[in-house]
């Protein structure tokens, strides 16, 4: 038996976004697909009809339709206080990937900061008889 899929629907100022979003050449692939899979959407498309025009997964399509709907409150909040880029970068907050886990850092970062300092230096001015670092160089020192 076949699920109902969530309704999105949009508003023209959303719509737009979206729109420049998934038409953009300088976003990311992920961001431009994931605005157009809404657009499908809220043309009322079912999430197979979506599937075979974009050729993307139904399981990625109902990701990104639950998640729109789940912060559609939000975003129309926003909207009334929001203007302009502020406001697109809510809607691209709300189209972008969850933090993921993993190992964390092997360095702090005050550590990248005094290792770039460093790096930046020449060997020279830390009384080394070399013209330039090479990586093993640069990790003794």
């Amino acid at each position: 038996m076949a699920r109902i899929a969530v309704k999105i629907t949009l508003s023209d100022k959303q719509e737009q976004i979206l729109r420049s979003l998934s038409n953009s050449r300088t976003v990311s692939v992920n961001l431009q697909m994931r605005a157009t899979i809404l657009l499908h959407c809220s043309q009322g498309k079912t999430n197979l009809e979506i599937m075979e025009e974009t050729g993307t997964h139904k399981k990625t399509i109902s990701k990104w339709r639950k998640r729109w709907a789940r912060n559609q409150k939000k975003l129309a909040t926003i909207e009334n206080q929001e203007t302009g880029i502020a406001y697109q970068r809510q809607i691209e907050k709300v189209l972008s990937d969850d933090p993921r886990c993993g190992t964390p850092s092997k360095f702090t970062a005050e550590q990248i900061c005094l290792i770039m300092n460093v790096a930046c230096e020449s060997p020279q001015e830390n009384g080394l008889p070399l013209s330039h670092w090479s990586l093993s160089s640069l990790a003794d020192e």
